[in-house]
């Protein structure tokens, strides 16, 4: 009974992890769509905007693969150690998308505030300014969120572990 509540809190955690890079890869498909406005708008270069977009739909593609990855590990049906393994390489796979993501948006924030301090667009770059303040917000919340729950699940599969 014990192994059958650890795994179920693990499997819900595990649930509502696959949930949330569902939903980040959803948004992050808005990129593409978006990204037409940095040209016709803001006036950055046409490279910039293809990066934009190309940035978007590979997040979007490689979070809505691991969703997948993360909604098919099965902890009931593999013994306590492998279900440990899967949770974490799962923590390991999170770490790993999250430096590319975060590498990749560093260098595209960079260049656009590159661009808009040479033009001297003040306007552009404190809208640049407020937008990753509140990105960052957001962002931090979400990691915060979403790392408790891989904790959760190597925790309470732990705890399997530590019972046998």
């Amino acid at each position: 009974l014990a192994r059958q509540l650890a795994t179920g809190r693990a499997q819900t955690a595990r649930d509502k992890l696959a949930s949330y890079y569902r939903r980040s890869s959803s948004a992050a498909i808005l990129l593409p769509l978006l990204s037409p406005t940095l040209v016709s708008i803001l006036g950055m270069p046409i490279w910039l905007a293809f990066v934009y977009a190309l940035f978007g739909i590979v997040i979007g593609l490689v979070q809505f693969k691991f969703s997948n990855y993360i909604k098919h590990c099965d902890y009931a049906s593999v013994p306590t150690v492998e279900a440990l393994s899967i949770a974490i390489k799962i923590a390991r796979y999170q770490r790993y998308i999250r430096s590319f993501c975060i590498g990749i948006s560093c260098i595209l924030l960079f260049a656009m505030f590159y661009i808009a301090l040479d033009r001297y667009e003040y306007h552009i770059l404190s809208g640049f300014i407020i937008g990753l303040v509140v990105g960052l917000i957001i962002g931090g919340i979400k990691f915060i969120r979403m790392s408790a729950l891989v904790r959760q699940m190597k925790n309470e599969l732990q705890s399997l572990l530590d019972d046998e």
